[in-house]
């Protein structure tokens, strides 16, 4: 599972990047399981920030062998953002998918 956060000139063509300075880029995670009747947090990152100029950084997790919060359906709600006098970006929702033992 991944989230992304990038930064584009705003307003011009979107294949044009361009490099954020240290701190100008962050991103977390969650992951929910499904229990019972409804969505819990399985486990979650803290806010991660570019350690250095760059335009896009990404966080990927591996469950590995086994889910952490047993077999159940989980989902992943990441959030992405770039500093340009304010924070601008948001959050996706994965929708859900069954992970066995």
């Amino acid at each position: 599972m991944s989230v992304e956060a990038y930064s584009q000139f705003s307003g011009q063509n979107c294949a044009v990047f361009f490099t954020r300075p240290a701190n100008y880029l962050k991103l977390k995670n969650e992951w929910y399981f499904w229990y019972n009747d409804h969505w819990a947090v399985c486990s979650y990152t803290d806010w991660m920030y570019n350690p250095t100029s760059m335009w896009a950084m990404t966080y990927y997790y591996d469950f590995g062998a086994s889910p952490e919060c047993g077999a159940t359906d989980y989902a992943t709600n990441g959030e992405g953002y770039e500093y340009d006098g304010g924070w601008h970006g948001g959050s996706v929702w994965s929708g859900s998918h069954y992970l066995p033992p």
